[in-house]
């Protein structure tokens, strides 16, 4: 019996030597790849110290977060650099437009209630029940009926024309701003000008009614002559063709 068991005892020994040293060897590559050499400072530092780069073998950028800024500044201040981050910036901020960001997600939140604040008024809107009221509400403008891609015709033949029909360019003047030039969706318009940010309140409404109605007009008002307004504009448009 004693010589069968001895045996066992060495194989068992030398399997839990193997796990010991298995487990050693894995502590001190973690140990290794907590720590990395900055190519531009030279520095030895914690690889929390590097941005992660999923296209480098260890995941992480050459050069160290402090230099990598560094070396972005100095990029950005080159003419190409400028151009490049100007195309990038503007990339993010169309992206974040298509997808709503802006318009009912988060990014829509703080404008709204600052407008609530602006005005002492009720405000209790989340990203989560304005994203899920935008999303089930028809893209069709409240007040006068027209669709997101209407609006868009009728905003660009406004802002290219170079006529002097006097109604068109009344209409052409709603849009004061560069910010209200680039509109590219309906806008969120409240029903009740003098109820708060509750999304019972909310209605979509395309930027020529909800300039128009103001804080002046009803809701009903406006469902009443919304319709007129836009035919009446549609029909002077259709005049210089």
């Amino acid at each position: 019996m004693g010589s069968i068991a001895q045996p066992l005892a060495i194989s068992s020994n030398l399997k839990d030597k193997y796990l010991f040293w298995s487990h050693q060897e894995k502590i001190l590559k973690k140990m290794v790849t907590m720590f990395k050499t900055c190519s531009k400072c030279g520095k030895s530092k914690p690889a929390s110290e590097f941005y992660k780069n999923r296209r480098s073998k260890d995941g992480l950028y050459s050069y160290c977060k402090v230099c990598h800024q560094g070396y972005v500044r100095n990029y950005i201040e080159t003419p190409l650099g400028k151009e490049k981050w100007l195309s990038a910036v503007k990339r993010g901020i169309k992206k974040n437009q298509e997808a709503g960001y802006y318009r009912y997600g988060p990014g829509a939140i703080p404008i709204l209630r600052q407008g609530a604040k602006k005005r002492g008024l009720e405000f209790n809107l989340t990203v989560e029940s304005l994203g899920m009221w935008w999303n089930n509400t028809p893209d069709i403008c409240e007040y006068c009926g027209i669709t997101t891609e209407e609006y868009r015709n009728i905003r660009d033949r406004l802002l290219n024309y170079q006529g002097i029909n006097p109604i068109i360019k009344a209409f052409s003047k709603l849009f004061v701003s560069r910010k209200h030039k680039g509109i590219n969706w309906l806008t969120i318009d409240r029903k009740d000008n003098l109820s708060g940010y509750t999304i019972d309140n909310l209605c979509k409404s395309c930027w020529l009614c909800n300039k128009i109605k103001g804080e002046f007009l009803s809701h009903k008002e406006m469902k009443i002559i919304a319709g007129s307004i836009h035919y009446r504009l549609k029909k002077e448009l259709e005049r210089e063709k």
